[in-house]
């Protein structure tokens, strides 16, 4: 029991340091644009991207016509959707979507090649498409906080996720050792001692 706790502590600290590093990863390389009118100003310089309080909780669709955006944040706006316009930005490596009301993702993102770090923590998902399978370059998987119950067997193919975090979702032991045998050079992080039942 010590050993499982140790483990768990060892996983949760790689977890928070790996996001950490995932989220400074393009910090420094450009401003980061905090409002569309600025933003609408000179589309082509946009690179990252942050938009708060955003009007009828809906990621605008001129967001998707920042065709150089790399880094994109559009968490804590109550958000209920992503759009599946989120497909066209092909350059994009950073994505979060945290603290909103998304109940799904769309399929368009698997479209999202050149994609390093997912982070949808704190919202209601519940099922992920299969073609978040394609997200070949995907490092980071920030899941934590959902309703997520089935992962599709195409998550087989995301051979560069170093971890994904599942905390505070009810995954019960066998659902867990599944998930590991489906991601096994991924660090898994689970709720410290879940025997979650259905």
């Amino acid at each position: 029991m010590k050993s499982f706790i140790t483990l768990t502590f060892i996983l949760v600290l790689t977890g928070n340091s790996f996001a950490q590093s995932a989220d400074s990863y393009l910090a420094d390389t450009s401003a980061i644009f905090t409002s569309i009118e600025q933003a609408s100003l000179n589309p082509d310089a946009v690179y990252k991207l942050r938009l708060r309080k955003l009007p009828s909780n809906e990621i605008p669709e001129v967001v998707f016509t920042f065709k150089n955006l790399v880094w994109l944040d559009v968490s804590k706006n109550k958000l209920t959707e992503i759009p599946v316009s989120i497909g066209k930005l092909v350059h994009l490596e950073y994505f979060s979507a945290s603290k909103n009301r998304l109940k799904s993702v769309p399929y368009t993102m698997g479209l999202l090649k050149n994609l390093k770090s997912l982070i949808l923590n704190q919202n209601e998902i519940e099922t992920l498409p299969k073609e978040i399978g394609n997200l070949e370059n995907l490092e980071y998987l920030d899941l934590w906080s959902n309703e997520i119950d089935q992962f599709p067997a195409s998550m087989s193919a995301l051979k560069k996720l170093a971890v994904v975090d599942m905390r505070v979702i009810n995954v019960n032991e066998p659902e867990q050792k599944a998930l590991q045998k489906l991601l096994p050079k991924a660090e898994i992080i689970f709720s410290q001692g879940c025997n979650c039942g259905k």
